[in-house]
């Protein structure tokens, strides 16, 4: 009985050292990578975890996902896996709505991963991090163009006129809005309109100038109004606006447009003849009135 003491305590000694405790969470064995770093505000955002092996056979996993606050996670955050072997991977589907008030914002998702090793009994338990940037949601739109005058003539200063909405949840930034003039278009100093900031749901109207050509012929002429602006991410996005301009040189507009007379004009003139011609009567009969 006093020689198996001895094997006893020795045996109590290295006993532990077959069964390792849970793995701290400084010591990563496994790869965790996200499909990408962003979701955008207001959006169910869709993106896949990926968890890669590259260090032994495991089994038994169980793998769980959460968000800090304001974030929500949209259908399963936790998963059973019954294998991993070295050099797979595993592609997780996950959802995140971020509200339109985190724009901006940063925020550190935390993925736990316990599993078995062959051999052992212990769950060895790792916590990976991974971030996710809140971007902003931009949608311009340009509506209620009108020109003036309508239809053109050659020489004409040709205005055009609009309006441009975001309908998204952040703001547009250095906004310009222009319109490219090709003959029988020339553009003028006032064919270019800096906005600057374009903040959601706020309208901004623009108005641009160009000169109809003074040979431009009849017909109709296509002109585009260029808007540019850059995002949340300082990347530029520009939309194009295709309208048509009709021009017209028919008689009636040559002769108005020399003899510069105006409907008002004539109204006038009118006016003036009736007076004239009122007076004249009042006068000849006056003098038919006096004695001979």
């Amino acid at each position: 009985m006093r020689r198996l003491k001895p094997l006893l305590i020795l045996a109590i000694l290295i006993l532990p050292l077959g069964i390792p405790p849970a793995c701290s969470a400084a010591v990563l064995r496994l790869e965790v990578t996200a499909s990408r770093n962003f979701v955008v505000a207001g959006f169910n955002e869709s993106l896949h975890v990926i968890v890669y092996n590259n260090y032994e056979d495991l089994y038994d996993l169980t793998i769980t996902l959460s968000a800090p606050s304001p974030l929500v996670l949209i259908g399963p955050s936790s998963w059973r896996i019954e294998s991993l072997k070295k050099g797979d991977s595993k592609s997780l589907p996950i959802t995140i709505y971020a509200p339109s008030g985190s724009v901006g914002s940063t925020y550190s998702c935390a993925l736990t991963i316990s599993y078995k090793r062959l051999g052992y009994v212990s769950y060895y338990t790792e916590t990976y991090s991974f971030n996710i940037f809140i971007r902003g949601w931009i949608k311009m739109i340009v509506y209620g163009i009108s020109i003036d005058p309508k239809p053109a003539f050659p020489g004409a200063r040709l205005s055009l006129t609009g309006t441009i909405l975001n309908q998204g949840n952040t703001a547009a930034m250095y906004a310009n809005v222009s319109v490219v003039a090709r003959p029988p278009f020339e553009a003028l100093d006032e064919s270019s309109s800096y906005l600057g900031q374009i903040d959601p749901n706020s309208p901004a109207p623009f108005t641009l100038y160009v000169r109809v050509g003074a040979m431009a012929h009849n017909g109709t002429y296509p002109l585009t109004i260029v808007l540019t602006y850059l995002d949340d991410l300082s990347e530029r996005h520009s939309i194009s606006i295709p309208i048509e301009v009709p021009i017209s040189q028919s008689p009636q507009v040559r002769s108005g447009a020399s003899s510069g007379a105006s409907p008002m004009q004539w109204n006038l003139a009118l006016a003036v003849s009736i007076i004239v011609g009122a007076a004249i009567a009042i006068l000849y009969l006056k003098r038919g009135r006096r004695p001979r």
